[in-house]
C-alpha cells in the first residue's frame, strides 16, 4: 500500500518554512530560539488552516455529523429562570 502526501499539505509544509524565516530574519528576540518557535509556530497554525479550508475538512466539530453528547445544556446547567431567581420557582 502507498501512501501519498494529499495537495494541501504544501500549505503547511509552506507555512512552517515561511514562518520559520520570518522567526529567524524577523523577530529579533533573545535567546533567539524563542523567535524561531514562534515564527514556525505561527506558519505552521497558518499553513494548517488554510489546509483545512482548502481540502473541506471541519476545523472544529464533526463536520454536520451530527451530535456525539448524550446530554443537552439544560440537563447540565438547568433552565434560564431557574438559575436566574433560585427561590422565585414555582410562584414562592
Amino acid at each position: 500500500m502507498r501512501r501519498y502526501l494529499r495537495p494541501h499539505y504544501l500549505f503547511v509544509f509552506a507555512g512552517t518554512a515561511i514562518g520559520l524565516a520570518i522567526g529567524i530574519f524577523v523577530i529579533d528576540v533573545q535567546p533567539a530560539i524563542i523567535g524561531w518557535l514562534v515564527g514556525g509556530g505561527l506558519g505552521l497554525s497558518g499553513g494548517a488552516y488554510l489546509a483545512a479550508i482548502t481540502s473541506g475538512e471541519p476545523l472544529v466539530g464533526s463536520g454536520g455529523r451530527g451530535r456525539s453528547s448524550n446530554w443537552t445544556l439544560e440537563e447540565l446547567y438547568g433552565d434560564e429562570e431557574e438559575t436566574a431567581n433560585p427561590g422565585t420557582r414555582n410562584g414562592h
